[in-house]
């Protein structure tokens, strides 16, 4: 009975779910404007080093700030070209391998980009430690849009 009962739940489920789907159907693309693509963002690594000039630039560094800055600067690129290759790699895996496997390699591909992730925080907090109460805040400001 308790079977029978689920499996009309689930059937019962199903079927308002696809009532809902046939009311509500996905928008169109919009007009002019081509479907996004994998790496439709461009490079990670030269958005990146754009993104590192952009700042550097705004932070108006002194002398001894310079080597702080290309610590950061050096790990930060590191850790973002570490990621772009293993998720390139990990997108051109083609081989059909069972579900399980696949979902244990991508918590494996989060966890080590986690640690690149990681990598990049303790970076920034070493180079933050050398900047003045005014470069701080524009610091504060330039990651105040960090959405990853």
């Amino acid at each position: 009975m308790k079977k029978t009962l689920r499996m009309t739940m689930l059937l019962m489920a199903f079927s308002v779910t696809g009532a809902y789907a046939q009311d509500y159907p996905a928008a169109p693309p919009p007009p002019n404007e081509p479907a996004p693509t994998p790496g439709s963002h461009g490079d990670a690594v030269e958005n990146a080093q754009r993104h590192l000039d952009e700042f550097k630039q705004e932070l108006n560094l002194t002398q001894d700030q310079q080597a702080p800055w290309d610590r950061y600067a050096k790990d930060t690129l590191s850790a973002v070209r570490e990621i772009r290759d293993q998720t390139t790699a990990a997108g051109k895996q083609t081989d059909v391998q069972p579900a399980p496997v696949r979902f244990d390699q991508h918590i494996a591909l989060m966890r080590q980009r986690l640690k690149d992730f990681e990598k990049m925080d303790q970076a920034l907090k070493d180079f933050y430690n050398t900047l003045t109460p005014a470069q701080k805040a524009i610091a504060d400001q330039h990651f105040s849009h960090l959405r990853h």
